[in-house]
């Protein structure tokens, strides 16, 4: 549980963001704005992993998803180590 004076130095922020149209770009910026009130978190590289579908589910079957799922996770994963946050 994160409380008022928990220090977010040490944190990593990531997301994955699915729009109905364009405009995933303004949703991480506004993630943004909203968590960096006073707080310290880093923000890695290809934090975002931004995408767009229309219909409730449809982000599941866009062509080449997985393929870029695997990338955003093994970033992630390649950071938390190079930050030694992992085994």
């Amino acid at each position: 549980m994160v409380e008022g004076n928990d220090r977010f130095y040490d944190k990593n922020l990531y997301a994955n963001m699915v729009s109905g149209y364009s405009g995933g770009d303004i949703v991480a910026r506004q993630l943004v704005s909203a968590l960096n009130i006073n707080k310290s978190f880093c923000l890695p590289g290809r934090f975002a992993m931004i995408e767009t579908a229309n219909d409730p589910g449809t982000a599941k079957e866009l062509p080449g998803i997985k393929g870029r799922l695997d990338e955003f996770a093994r970033n992630i994963l390649n950071t938390q180590v190079q930050k030694g946050n992992m085994p």
